[in-house]
């Protein structure tokens, strides 16, 4: 039976930092068979010595068993389906891959003493000269509730496509590639391998999976290293830099759940097993997606009580009991919902130095994040004016024409006198509290805008970018829904508390001439586009200083770290929207 196996050359890859006996790789094949059907299994050896046609020795191991797993459409149904299961396990002197199909959870057996291969070990077994980057995601280096966490970019080679703006800050988790006339496939976070081909003998895949790691470890890829560099987490606690904030990949689990019929389960005091009912999985996925920030003790600050951060030799894991409670079904066995997130990395920490990041099971540092600090500080245009401000709108009364004095409102449209049209937007169908047309300077402006008192607060910020990181579509300006907006929202006037006042929302410029006008100044090649955001209560001087103690390393209070994170994420968001970022601030 052994030489009529077929597999894909689908497998994930490890280094042993222990030796591998006999025992371990049994105990491993025991834990793939935890979901067994209870019958004998059909076939299986235990580390086999053969040589490949080469001559390269190896060693193999595999089981062939019924797998069980629970039948879901049925309630309270004591059905199974029966799927035939099986694991190959390949040695190569210190690394091991594995093939499976239909098994249990074999991460519990495997991290004893087996750790998936490096993302630099992964990124090396690809030959540059060679291969054209077709896919790639990558998972921003932040945690901030307004910023874009993963991109995915597709064309027929990126190398020749895709930006360097900003790559330093982003973490590839994924890549597929064509190489020669292959499609290859990476799973940098769990060191898996895809190579689309027929399905292979054993010799075969052995002697596939021996190439692939018999690559340089000094192979560099010039595409990659434009990316985030990963480096080991004990050469980052070193330099006194510690967890900050922590972000469960909520969605990727739902994700998971949906692609693989995923249930989440719980034990009650009567020793019942009972899945989670939709409200309570909704409350749950709403408090994964949340940012938490972690205090120096590591304790998870605003989770269920003792869920904490441990540090471990290698990596960054969460503890919590109320995870730790929760269990899923997975192939057939229950692990807890704690192990699974652990075992797929589905979480991202960052410290209190932004140049660090743990992610995808491993560290990285921002190749761009801490250069492009003076690039955000010039984003900041510090105006004497708004030192002044006292309120956002100011009061309102009936017979109200303008905003009030000293509000920030009317400091906007102080600022903003010569534009062609000025509207005000605020309310209702919201795309920026003013918008503003420039015929001559040939461009459109949307301003968001934000009073607090004078503060380095990230929660300040985090609204503001918020809505104006939501509303850069509209910033293409779509004729028809435009002159639609004009029409029927703003020519009339501002309501304040269900109170209509004299302030017309159209601020300047004539209404009646304004379809032309849109129409010429969309058809101007000068045509671009700036994003502003007015913060009164933020002063450029303040966050300067700030932001030059990041940059020589000095430490800072964790809500600064978290301001640099969000306001970077406006910043490039605008500029991938093909817009100019600027922030009205005090000096």
């Amino acid at each position: 039976m052994f030489n009529d196996l077929r597999f894909t050359l689908n497998a994930q890859f490890f280094r042993a930092r222990a030796r591998i006996t006999k025992v371990r790789i049994k105990a491993l094949l025991d834990a793939a068979e935890a979901n067994t059907a209870g019958r004998r299994p059909l076939a299986g050896a235990v580390r086999r010595h053969a040589v490949l046609a080469d001559g390269t020795p190896y060693v193999y191991s595999f089981r062939i068993f019924l797998s069980e797993r629970p039948v879901h459409f049925l309630a309270n149904s004591v059905l199974k389906d029966n799927i035939y299961a099986v694991i190959l396990v390949l040695e190569f002197n210190h690394h091991v891959a594995i093939l499976k199909k239909s098994c249990a959870n074999i991460a519990d057996e495997a991290e004893k003493f087996l750790d998936p291969v490096s993302y630099t070990d992964m990124v090396s077994t690809l030959d540059e000269a060679h291969v054209a980057y077709q896919k790639l995601s990558a998972r921003q280096m932040t945690v901030a509730d307004t910023a874009i966490r993963s991109r995915s970019y597709e064309a027929a080679d990126l190398k020749g496509s895709l930006s360097r703006f900003s790559t330093g800050r982003s973490v590839p988790y994924f890549i597929r590639v064509r190489d020669s006339q292959k499609i290859r496939s990476l799973s940098l976070s769990t060191g898996r391998l895809f190579d689309a081909t027929e399905r292979q003998p054993i010799d075969a895949v052995a002697m596939w999976a021996s190439k692939r790691l018999d690559v340089s470890p000094t192979r560099t890829s010039e595409f990659i290293s434009a990316f985030a560099m990963s480096l080991p987490l004990a050469s980052i606690l070193q330099r006194k830099v510690v967890p900050a904030a922590i972000l469960i990949d909520a969605g990727s689990l739902v994700r998971r759940m949906e692609a693989e019929n995923l249930v989440i389960k719980y034990k009650t005091k009567r020793g019942r097993i009972i899945a989670l009912s939709d409200r309570a999985l909704n409350a749950l996925t709403r408090s994964l997606e949340n940012v938490y920030d972690i205090d120096a003790q590591l304790n998870v600050l605003g989770a269920p009580a003792r869920t904490m951060v441990r540090v471990n030799k290698r990596n960054l894991t969460i503890a919590s009991p109320v995870l730790a409670k929760l269990r899923i079904d997975e192939n057939g066995k229950d692990v807890t919902l704690q192990k699974f997130l652990i075992a797929n990395n589905l979480y991202t920490i960052t410290f209190s130095n932004p140049k660090y990041v743990f992610t995808s099971g491993e560290c990285f540092e921002d190749t761009s994040g801490v250069a492009a600090i003076p690039s955000l500080i010039d984003v900041l245009v510090p105006l004497p004016q708004l030192a002044n401000v006292t309120s956002e709108k100011g009061i309102f009364t009936q017979r109200s024409t303008g905003f009030s004095a000293h509000s920030l409102f009317a400091e906007v449209e102080a600022i903003h006198a010569a534009e062609d049209y000025l509207f005000c937007d605020d309310l209702g169908d919201e795309w920026a509290d003013h918008i503003a047309f420039g015929l001559q300077e040939a461009c459109v402006t949307f301003i968001h805008s934000k009073h607090k008192d004078q503060s380095t607060s990230a929660a300040n910020l985090h609204d503001v970018v918020g809505q104006a990181v939501k509303n850069i579509g509209n910033m293409t300006i779509d004729p028809t829904r435009m002159q639609a907006k004009v029409q029927n929202k703003l020519s009339g006037v501002y309501v304040h508390n269900k109170a209509s006042t004299r302030i017309q929302l159209t601020r300047r410029g004539n209404a009646g001439n304004f379809v032309n006008d849109l129409n010429f100044l969309l058809a101007n090649p000068r045509l671009h586009r700036k994003c502003i955001l007015a913060c009164s209560f933020l002063s450029r001087a303040a966050v300067a200083s700030e932001f030059w103690k990041i940059q020589t390393g000095a430490p800072v209070k964790g809500h600064v770290v978290q301001l640099m994170w969000i306001l970077s994420s406006f910043v490039h968001a605008v500029r991938e929207a093909q817009a100019v970022p600027v922030i009205y601030c005090s000096p």
